[in-house]
């Protein structure tokens, strides 16, 4: 074989005097453009569509092109890529697999990163995240059933508008605006009748992901009593503030909640705390034989007419986890245990606010901005938080109330000896040292 000879470019001013034939060309002056470029594989294909569609919604090549290109079979497409798929995405379960590829090649047209683009054009917000749009996309036989047609343009997401009004609507109507601004338009103020507010109920249930299982009789007594309150203002006269009884579908997580954190807080909260959160509750739950309840409001656990301290407390305040235990402290009463897993970010030091900073998604803002100063001065409500969690416990130690408080400092494999220690000086129950294998939790909720 002849030796390869530098090729030059064939204009004379060219400054591209030689080529290089380990890197890519794309100089359109240069001769032999393509000779000895590297031609693309099916996987760099599927890689670079699932990016691009992972950014934009939409699609970067259609099959046809692929296997024209590629030159095989279109019948050998589909399994090809589908093996693709699983190497990548390191997955078994068919279905998921099979949603991935009627998301970026198949018959699923709709993209939530489309839904977007058009709430936004009609001054609207998208208020489903892209974990509940796959959800339903995979589950679409069942979100269907009462629909009018089976197709993913009637899967139904949630929608807020510029006047704050939240509400259910198919896919394909987005971009018809808002349907409760026209009433406000000509002076009247909308208001929705108990069965239409149980309807919404329902409905944003399905979208977030959960099963109503409290009845609609119910619901609609509830409404009925929050609506005679003459301040419609207050906690309890606020129809959204309803409490209710669901299922997560995707877990069979059963609790009751706030409607309003089901409209406001996507996902279920047994399942999406933070891993060492929740390696710790796995932890704790392994020892005492006890189901603990995560992300517990602190009003929840004090009374607040017995412990008036309480109502210092914004009602957003929640323990990581609580649970009225089987067992008895030293006064004979029966523990009511809380533990909080703190980050970095509770520590008062520098550092702390620069976790802070990172965590609230501004980790390079400019000290002495307006910004700034306002999360400077949320960061040390949050540490004033911290210190009036642990005083009431404090206070309320001889009634059982226990406060643990496990920090970043302590790692996952000396979490179980520290909560022993912590329970044997605070409550004086001694509990027997089980050896847990922290890394076992783990793999449980990776």
């Amino acid at each position: 074989m002849k030796e390869k000879k530098d090729l030059q470019c064939k204009y004379e001013n060219c400054t591209n005097r030689k080529i290089d034939y380990n890197e890519k060309n794309t100089n359109s002056n240069l001769l032999f453009l393509d000779i000895f470029e590297d031609k693309k594989t099916l996987e760099d294909y599927v890689i670079e569509q699932i990016q691009y569609y992972s950014r934009t919604g939409e699609r970067l090549y259609q099959q046809e092109d692929i296997t024209k290109a590629l030159k095989f079979r279109m019948a050998d497409f589909k399994p090809k890529v589908m093996n693709i798929i699983r190497s990548i995405f390191y997955t078994k379960k068919e279905d998921i697999i099979q949603t991935i590829y009627d998301m970026t090649f198949g018959k699923v047209r709709f993209a939530i990163q489309k839904l977007r683009h058009w709430a936004s054009q009609n001054g609207m917000e998208v208020l489903t995240t892209s974990q509940e749009w796959f959800d339903m996309v995979l589950n679409r036989d069942e979100y269907l059933k009462t629909g009018p047609k089976k197709t993913t343009e009637f899967l139904k997401v949630l929608i807020k508008c510029a006047q704050g009004h939240i509400y259910v609507k198919y896919a394909r109507e987005i971009s018809k605006g808002c349907k409760h601004c026209q009433p406000y338009r000509v002076g009247i103020a909308y208001t929705r009748t108990l069965e239409e507010y149980y309807e919404y109920i329902k409905d944003v249930c399905s979208v977030r992901g959960y099963e109503l299982i409290t009845t609609k009789k119910e619901i609609i007594l509830k409404l009925k009593k929050s609506r005679q309150i003459k301040d419609r203002t207050s906690f309890e006269g606020r129809d959204e503030n309803v409490g209710i009884e669901v299922r997560h579908k995707g877990c069979n997580h059963e609790f009751k909640i706030r409607f309003k954190a089901v409209l406001y807080n996507p996902g279920c909260k047994f399942c999406i705390s933070h891993k060492k959160q929740k390696i710790v509750q796995l932890i704790i739950e392994e020892m005492l034989g006890e189901k603990f309840e995560p992300e517990v409001q602190i009003h929840r656990v004090f009374n607040k007419v017995k412990h008036k301290e309480v109502n210092d407390f914004d009602f957003r305040v929640k323990l990581d986890m609580f649970k009225k235990v089987g067992i008895r402290d030293k006064n004979g009463n029966f523990i009511k245990l809380a533990i909080e897993r703190h980050g970095q970010q509770h520590e008062p030091t520098l550092k702390g606010f620069k976790i802070y900073l990172k965590i609230a998604k501004h980790p390079d803002i400019k000290r002495g901005s307006k910004i700034y100063k306002t999360l400077w001065k949320k960061w040390m409500k949050q540490l004033n938080t911290d210190k009036k969690e642990i005083e009431i416990f404090q206070k309320y130690n001889e009634n059982g109330y226990y406060l643990i408080v496990v920090h970043h400092k302590i790692k996952n494999h000396q979490v179980e000896q520290f909560i022993i220690n912590e329970l044997m000086r605070q409550t004086g129950n001694k509990i027997s040292y089980i050896g847990i294998q922290w890394q076992t939790l783990f793999n449980k909720i990776k």
